[in-house]
């Protein structure tokens, strides 16, 4: 038979019919001998060796392929008649100038009367594009994986009964499990109960159609709770028609900083107590829920004490010993009793607190009393006993005000009028006391604008000999405050000394005397001297 012809049997019939199927497959299709020779090629096997199938019959793969690289070919085929077993195999071949195929191959051993092998059948599809395709597809997996497990968050999906389809490094790590420990199995598996019933209904809401974005807790695999922010939206994937995907990035940590720097926000850092934000959040949340406090038994009085002369003490002894006295202050008010309520430090040396009142006054001062008296005891600083003394302010919730900005500006207004009547007492805020101490607001603020303004002079008071010469002068300050003239010192130098301004000014009034002095010098007055009175 010549090499270009057909290798099928000819003429007709249903074998005939049979063979020409065969022959005009897409798969190559071949019997072999058990040497390995061909006994059949179709047109498919034909094209794959740049030969005519009857070119093939009667050669081996040697003499069409290097065998050195596709030494499968021979080692499935010595299989197959090893063990005269079906085999189903892929194979590379090494083609000249093609380059490498790959096919999926199955093999089936032929055998004689005596069911000795004689051969075989084989039938190769070439998968070479798929397999491309499949190797740029795990590849691609494998990119996206390697991202996705280098990604901080936490990435999953679950079908519609919670079980785990993909899940990424980040999720293995906190449920402690190897990727094919997870697959299939469901958070009850890894979690417990209570903490698992919250993330259910997030994902039931999601599988409903609706997107969540939530805070999630998760129990760790070192029972470590911690807290995720998760995003979940419905999805469909090829045979799981009801999916989710997740992402959760931890923010335990976040938390954890946002509770401190609230906790900063409303607390005194130098003793621990609540500042001015909190204690006027609290107070007006409980007249809120009191209605005012107006009622007799939701009635409370707003107490405020403020140490005498503190800035003395910080003056002479040092900020140390000024934070340290703040400090054993603060332990002393905490230790005063289950009466004192929303205790807060509002400012350098005053602080507040509130007591219930059930409309005695003289219950209400006998308490506020024994609170000074306890404050005023000895202090243990620098090895002895440091004496301090309290001036107080109360106004009264119904009475007074009805919020927490009214009562304690009515305290204060008390505790200054204490003050001014000469320290170491407590006033209860009255009506009269609001005109003095809108007054005092007002000095106070001229006073502090006065500091950097022109407002303040010397008057030049001469100081005279016995024989009626001028010995020198003492120089007196005024200030000119604007809308009201010339206010006397003995009206603002106890203020600045309460506001810390006295030291700036004593150095201005120096100041101010040296330059007159010069100016005399300058016009021939020669040396004046000029008296300046340093407090």
């Amino acid at each position: 038979m010549d090499e270009s012809e057909e290798t099928a049997p000819a003429g007709p019939g249903p074998l005939q019919s049979l063979w020409a199927l065969i022959d005009n497959l897409d798969a190559c299709f071949y019997v072999k001998d058990v040497d390995g020779r061909y006994l059949f090629a179709n047109r498919a096997l034909g094209l794959v060796f740049e030969a005519a199938p009857g070119a093939i019959v009667g050669r081996r793969d040697g003499d069409f392929v290097d065998l050195a690289r596709c030494d499968s070919i021979l080692v499935t085929d010595r299989e197959v008649f090893a063990t005269g077993a079906k085999l189903e195999r892929d194979e590379e071949l090494y083609l000249p100038g093609r380059g490498r195929r790959v096919f999926r191959t199955v093999k089936l051993p032929l055998f004689d009367a005596q069911r000795r092998v004689i051969g075989l059948c084989g039938i190769s599809t070439d998968m070479t594009e798929e397999r491309r395709t499949l190797d740029a597809l795990i590849k691609r997996n494998l990119w996206f994986d390697t991202i996705l497990s280098n990604v901080d968050s936490a990435i999953f999906m679950k079908d519609r009964e919670g079980r785990y389809l993909y899940a990424n490094r980040r999720v293995l790590e906190i449920f402690g499990v190897e990727l094919d420990t997870l697959l299939g199995r469901t958070d009850k598996d890894f979690l417990p109960p209570e903490v698992v019933k919250p993330l259910l209904e997030n994902d039931r809401a999601v599988l409903a159609g609706l997107a969540q974005a939530v805070e999630e807790l998760i129990t760790d695999a070192q029972g470590r709770d911690r807290l995720f922010w998760t995003r979940k939206i419905p999805i469909s994937l090829p045979g799981h028609p009801a999916c989710l995907l997740g992402l959760s990035t931890e923010i335990t940590e976040l938390r954890g900083l946002r509770t401190r720097l609230e906790h900063e926000r409303v607390t005194d850092s130098l003793t621990g107590l609540a500042n001015r934000l909190r204690f006027e959040t609290a107070l007006d949340e409980h007249l809120l829920a009191a209605g005012g406090g107006a009622a007799a038994n939701t009635r409370l009085a707003v107490a405020i004490f403020d140490l005498d002369q503190f800035k003395y003490i910080n003056n002479n002894f040092g900020q140390a010993v000024g934070d340290q006295l703040i400090q054993m202050v603060a332990l002393r008010l905490q230790q005063c009793g289950a009466s004192i309520g929303n205790l807060a430090r509002l400012s350098g040396d005053e602080f507040a607190f509130t007591l219930p009142y059930d409309g005695s006054v003289e219950e209400l001062a006998r308490e506020v009393e024994q609170v000074r008296a306890f404050l005023s005891q000895p202090y243990p600083v620098l090895q002895q006993p440091l004496h301090l003394t309290f001036s107080a302010g109360i106004s009264l919730s119904g009475v007074d005000g009805n919020d927490a900005n009214e009562l304690l500006g009515r305290a204060e207004a008390a505790m200054y009028s204490a003050k001014d009547h000469g320290r170491d007492q407590y006033r209860f805020y009255s009506r009269a006391l609001g005109a003095t101490v809108a007054e005092r607001v007002a000095l106070e603020r001229d006073l502090r604008a006065a500091m950097g303004s022109s407002e303040f002079t010397l008057h030049y008071q001469p100081k005279m000999r016995r024989d009626g010469t001028v010995a020198g002068f003492e120089a007196l300050i005024r200030w000119n405050r604007p809308g009201v003239g010339l206010v006397a010192p003995d009206r603002f130098i106890p203020l600045a000394e309460q506001l810390g301004l006295l030291l700036g000014l004593g150095r201005w009034v120096i100041d101010e005397a040296c330059r007159q002095v010069a100016r005399w010098r300058s016009e021939g007055m020669g040396e004046v001297p000029v008296a300046v009175n340093l407090s």
